[in-house]
């Protein structure tokens, strides 16, 4: 609803759509900032499809991996702590309390996972910007942690720290960064407002963070707040679901318009803020 004008440039007109993007990147390739170059590569690696042969051979791994667990039969029990639905107004207090849901595995991964396109947005993100000390706000089965993960092996370096609400989900994604043998992800359980202050008094400087969870416009805008003072000049925050709801939508208006954003870049389903920076900058391009 929010968005009408592009899904109808998207789903009906798409010359139009590759047009619109094409101008964009080209806009972003000329910009002052390094970052944003960089991000105009990202987007156009994704777009064309454009893997290395290691690449490929980590995102099958990633793939097969995310292909059994849509199969799985197996019921969890899940803490829900978010905003729940974009037709629900619910408070603070009773997102805070929570709710337990019965969910399959199968279900949670197929509705709640990143899908493979922004999967490998985020993985050629990590690949391209080489980011030391990652967040992530909402871990779910852990399918972007593992993409995250693939891409600090390449790279060589960085480490990731993972906040999950639901202690089942983290439990299946802890497994899951196991199987795939990265010991540079470290994955805490607990509601993001408990957990977070003593995360970043561990992590330290942060280079890039996933805000992906809660689905409130109000307690983004904290999570941002709080995270802010650690966040390294010229880190990225993506933001997921940025035209979820109303509020989310709102939400992300204000965080382009914040003092401390230097360039902002928006592509419908996500919103990427660039820290710093003389000039503002913004973009708006469809994955």
């Amino acid at each position: 609803m929010i968005y009408i004008q592009a899904l109808w440039d998207l789903l009906y007109h798409p010359v139009h759509a590759a047009l619109k993007n094409e101008q964009e990147l080209a806009r972003m390739k000329g910009s002052g900032s390094d970052t944003v170059k960089a991000l105009a590569s990202v987007a156009d690696d994704v777009l064309n499809g454009t893997v290395t042969v290691g690449e490929a051979q980590w995102r099958d791994r990633i793939e097969s991996l995310r292909t059994r667990m849509e199969r799985s039969n197996e019921i969890l029990s899940i803490a829900d702590y978010g905003a729940q639905s974009p037709l629900k107004q619910l408070s603070a207090q009773t997102m805070y309390a929570g709710r337990v849901v019965t969910r399959s595995v199968r279900e949670v991964c197929r509705s709640s996972s990143k899908p493979l396109k922004w999967s490998m947005f985020l993985f050629r993100l990590v690949r391209r910007l080489k980011p030391e000390s990652l967040l992530e706000l909402g871990t779910c089965l852990g399918i972007s942690g593992a993409y995250i993960g693939a891409a600090m092996s390449m790279n060589g370096f960085g480490s990731l720290v993972t906040i999950e609400g639901a202690e089942t989900l983290a439990a299946k994604a802890q497994t899951n960064f196991d199987t795939l043998g990265f010991r540079n992800i470290e994955t805490v359980v607990g509601r993001f407002q408990d957990r977070l202050d003593a995360v970043l008094q561990k992590t330290g400087r942060l280079d890039a963070v996933l805000i992906d969870g809660h689905h409130d416009g109000a307690a983004t805008l904290r999570y941002f707040e709080t995270i802010l003072p650690a966040l390294a000049p010229g880190a990225v925050v993506v933001f997921d679901d940025i035209g979820w709801s109303m509020e989310m939508h709102e939400a992300w208006k204000m965080l382009r318009a914040h003092h401390s954003v230097g360039c902002s870049i928006d592509m419908f389903d996500m919103g990427i803020c660039c820290i710093g920076g003389s000039v503002r900058e913004t973009y708006r391009i469809a994955i």
